[in-house]
């Protein structure tokens, strides 16, 4: 294996163990003592734009009546912040295998990635189960994919 590679290994591990503390470790089940059947109930919304639209709409109101910038600031950590956190992930999987430099092959193993850590949120109640979060999610590490791709053809022009 060539320097080259081992270093980028090395930068997926660490990412992975910030995911794994960012989406897991660091969280508190905020079920407060709630069934489990409760729980899910509460937390999962599987309507498309719900979430993202609530937010603007929450942070504009928010702004715009009481001149409050803490739901702006919120609603923007959390979008953006959805995209941001799977960006690396986009870079990483084509960079590491190469059947991940085929379209097809990455977006399905990104959402199955990203499915898998919204599911695992859901059933350790360490967070909600979110269309929303999904969508940005794979947008992120598209975004990724695609500046990899990008930075693989300034290297070679022929990719």
């Amino acid at each position: 294996m060539n320097q080259r590679r081992r270093r980028i290994k090395i930068l997926f591990t660490i990412y992975t163990v910030l995911m794994v503390y960012l989406l897991f470790l660091q969280r508190i089940g905020d079920s407060a003592g709630m069934a489990f059947s409760a729980w899910v109930c509460a937390s999962v919304n599987l309507i498309p734009g719900r979430t993202i639209f609530n937010l603007i709409r929450g942070a504009w109101n928010g702004w715009y009546y009481r001149g409050s910038t803490t739901l702006l600031r919120f609603a923007l950590i959390n979008n953006l912040g959805n995209i941001v956190l799977f960006l690396p992930l986009g870079c990483f999987l084509p960079a590491l295998w190469k059947t991940q430099r085929r379209w097809v092959w990455f977006v399905l193993t990104a959402t199955g990635i990203i499915l898998l850590v919204e599911t695992l949120q859901l059933l350790t109640m360490l967070g909600s189960w979110d269309m929303d979060d999904l969508i940005l999610n794979v947008l992120g590490a598209t975004l990724g994919f695609h500046i990899w791709r990008r930075g693989q053809r300034r290297k070679n022009p022929e990719i």
